[in-house]
């Protein structure tokens, strides 16, 4: 659940009915979905801008493949321009 690591600080936490739900979002492959969710908690809305600015969509929806052998290996997921970016939020 590597966007929990992603919110801004300060963003509270969660209960665990959330954080089940949130996983279950996550990991049903749906992007949209899991956008739509993460957009609905006003929480993670400068997570979902900045995911919308920079690719991290595409990558988190390629680490999130369910077969293993169609996700990024390592190497290219930390090569890939969401992670090689500039911070913009601190």
């Amino acid at each position: 659940l590597c966007v929990l690591f992603m919110s801004p600080p300060g963003a509270g936490s969660m209960d665990a009915l959330t954080m089940t739900r949130y996983a279950d979002v996550t990991f049903a492959g749906d992007m949209q979905g899991f956008r739509s969710f993460m957009q609905a908690d006003p929480q993670f809305s400068t997570t979902v801008s900045w995911l919308d600015e920079s690719e991290g969509w595409g990558l988190l929806e390629a680490m999130l493949q369910p077969d293993w052998r169609k996700r990024p290996t390592a190497d290219s997921c930390l090569n890939h321009p969401f992670l090689r970016q500039e911070v913009q939020y601190v």
